[in-house]
């Protein structure tokens, strides 16, 4: 993002775009980004190890046992808008992903000073897990900066959304 303009994003219906944990989605501070996603953004994660350390017997199952507790095998946060930035996501697709294929622990983090603004019918769907450790670790929209929510579907196994700014 080596521009000043506005940076405009589409996922287009039936198609799925994977994100590494160890590269995921940052909006850097004065940048300002559209992203539709009509279809499926989320985590790569594939397990490994033995079937004993997962929920159920199944080589793709994304979550881990950690301290006798099943985990997501993703620890990382999807998108993190920093402080100055802004994201606007629309569209009727879907953010995070099954239990099965594309859990993550949060999808989206909103620094204090960013902003985010949820528009359209996207579902998001996360698996985070209660530890303690701050609320942004275990909640799949956290905000600290502006949030603006127009519509959407959340779902979650801990906490849904949660902002202590705006």
């Amino acid at each position: 993002m080596d521009t000043d303009k506005p940076l405009y994003i589409d996922i287009p219906v039936n198609n799925t775009i994977g994100v590494s944990e160890a590269n995921t989605i940052s909006i850097p501070s004065g940048k300002q980004v559209f992203m539709t996603v009509d279809g499926n953004l989320g985590i790569n994660t594939t397990v490994s190890g033995s079937s004993s350390n997962r929920a159920v017997n199944a080589d793709d199952y994304a979550l881990i046992k950690q301290d006798g507790k099943y985990i997501p095998s993703s620890t990382s946060v999807l998108i993190t808008v920093e402080s100055g930035a802004s994201l606007t996501l629309s569209g009727n697709g879907r953010i995070g992903g099954t239990i099965y294929d594309n859990p993550s622990r949060t999808l989206v983090y909103v620094e204090e000073g960013g902003s985010l603004t949820i528009n359209g019918d996207l579902t998001f769907i996360a698996f985070p897990y209660y530890v303690d450790n701050p609320e942004k670790d275990h909640t799949a929209i956290y905000s600290d900066g502006t949030l603006t929510i127009n519509g959407g579907n959340f779902f979650s196994t801990y906490r849904t959304v949660f902002c202590t700014g705006d």
